[in-house]
């Protein structure tokens, strides 16, 4: 079926068939559904532009049937015309106030009809083609305005992860986020609220996003580069429109950031969380406003927590504000779990939304966490091939490494295993027990993964996992089996010589 048009719904043969040759005028394609159930099954086929649904029909009745239409998101905006012999206005009302578009009573002309049907048709299609400019719209603004990969990336590139998250009231968000590329050492990252939402809000917006991509040519200063984007604004925003921002360049160890009336960033650092106390005017009302940068250091693990007053204005139903100190809370329960930066975004807008059901936040909501990633330590240790020598690193292994690592005491003792068995490897079937022949054990140490490598000197063994415990008449394999069981992952070489074990943090 051709998707538009008009679905015809009536029971009575003759009805239908001077409705239809009457609506064919229209040059839409017509389609007839005879009763209730009928035209449910048919609205989902072409979605039609418009809906002629007869009240007294049997199977579904034209209420019934409204009412299911009503409550299904994808035809609840399709207008519907309801037909009928009644003229109560009890029925009149009832209709309209289910949700019906207009009303028309039996027997009709063929002009009533025609009219009524083509003004709604008006409407229906200056509905699409909004509905198809805020798509792309909201396609525009995820390149430009909410480029959630072109930031992840960007942040990548200096050893940063950043998480984000944005929900518009609207279809369009009023905030937005954009990283500015400055060289291989440093990027920016601006972070505004533009006062309003929807397509206005997002054409201020724009208009921003065009001067960042020119200013990097003139300084990378964030006081500065505030300073210019008021200039250019004030004068041009009516004096009820303001937007607050904030501006920031990353290095790999240090943030310097300029506000202009954004909530103060929070700075993570291992289980402390404390404002970044930089204090600005919003830009776009006062020509004469300057700015002042403040600069703090970022060690390994450290998050900077930028968010929009949306977030911490969220009402629930008592008209309680979610506030900056459950905001808080929940970073510092979200820590406290153990939560990657990702986790730990969806974790607080869980908590905000929570918080506000079922009630929904009236304000767009971002949050944007940026963790500066610990640059994994490499460690590597050369054994003699020896099991007294095995014995010995894993013991130093547990003290120095395991101990410090994971808290669980049955999480370590498998673990420990787990190395055991690829050592024993090593000794007996790679080395074959040659102790002029050295095993070689390294290690690396990220947020989330120990790893390990253990490689011998001898000529490789047989590396295919079996799919079961192999009998123990058939050993071979069974060691192999056993570490496959306790690892998060596993890896070999080519050869079979070297053995890597990833062993996930946080347990």
């Amino acid at each position: 079926m051709n998707e538009g048009g008009i679905l015809l719904v009536e029971d009575n043969l003759v009805n239908r068939e001077i409705c239809k040759s009457i609506l064919k005028k229209l040059n839409l394609p017509v389609h007839c559904a005879v009763d209730g159930a009928e035209c449910l099954s048919m609205v989902f086929a072409f979605k039609p532009d418009l809906i002629l649904l007869d009240i007294r029909m049997p199977v579904m009745n034209g209420f019934d049937t409204l009412q299911e239409l009503q409550r299904n998101p994808d035809s609840k905006d399709i207008p519907v015309i309801m037909v009928s012999s009644e003229s109560e206005v009890d029925s009149v009302v009832k209709a309209l106030a289910m949700g019906a578009s207009d009303y028309l009573k039996k027997p009709f002309s063929s002009q009533e009809l025609l009219a009524r049907a083509q003004n709604l048709l008006r409407g229906r299609q200056l509905e699409k083609r909004i509905a198809d400019d805020l798509a792309t719209g909201v396609a525009l603004q995820k390149k430009f305005l909410t480029n959630e990969s072109g930031t992840i990336a960007a942040f990548a590139n200096l050893g940063y992860q950043a998480a984000l998250f944005n929900k518009p009231t609207s279809t369009i968000s009023g905030d937005f986020y954009y990283p500015v590329t400055i060289d291989s050492d440093s990027t920016g990252f601006f972070f505004a609220d533009t006062c309003g939402h929807g397509l206005s809000a997002a054409l201020i917006s724009m208009r921003i996003i065009g001067m960042l991509s020119t200013l990097g040519n003139a300084t990378h200063n964030p006081e500065i580069y505030l300073q210019i984007i008021n200039e250019d604004l004030c004068g041009i925003l009516p004096m009820e429109r303001f937007i607050a921002a904030s501006y920031c360049t990353f290095t790999a160890t240090n943030l310097t950031l300029a506000n202009a009336g954004q909530p103060y960033p929070l700075h993570i650092q291992k289980n402390k969380i404390e404002e970044i106390p930089a204090k600005g005017y919003p830009v776009g009302q006062l020509l004469d406003r300057t700015f002042t940068n403040v600069t703090v250091q970022v060690n390994g693990g450290d998050r900077i927590v930028f968010y929009s007053d949306g977030l911490t204005e969220a009402m629930n139903q008592p008209e309680e504000c979610y506030g900056k100190e459950r905001l808080i809370l929940a970073l510092q329960n979200g820590i406290d779990m153990g939560l990657s930066t990702n986790a730990l975004v969806e974790f607080v807008i869980n908590d905000v939304f929570l918080f506000c059901d079922p009630e929904l936040p009236d304000d767009d909501i971002t949050l944007a966490i940026v963790e500066k990633k610990i640059v994994p330590s490499e460690h590597t240790k050369n054994l003699t091939n020896t099991q007294q020598a095995i014995g010995e690193f894993l013991e130093n292994f547990k003290i120095l490494i395991l101990n410090r690592l994971f808290k669980n005491t049955r999480r370590k003792e498998t673990i420990e295993y787990a190395l055991m068995e690829a050592l024993d490897n090593a000794w007996e079937h790679g080395n074959k027990k040659d102790a002029s022949k050295k095993i070689i054990v390294g290690w690396t140490i990220t947020l989330d993964f120990l790893i390990v490598f253990i490689k011998d000197e001898g000529d490789g063994f047989h590396h295919t996992l079996p799919d079961s415990m192999p009998p123990s008449t058939n050993p071979r394999g069974r060691g192999l089996f056993s570490i496959n069981e306790l690892v998060d992952t596993i890896s070999f070489n080519t050869s079979g010589n070297q053995i890597t074990l990833h062993f996930a943090r946080g347990e």
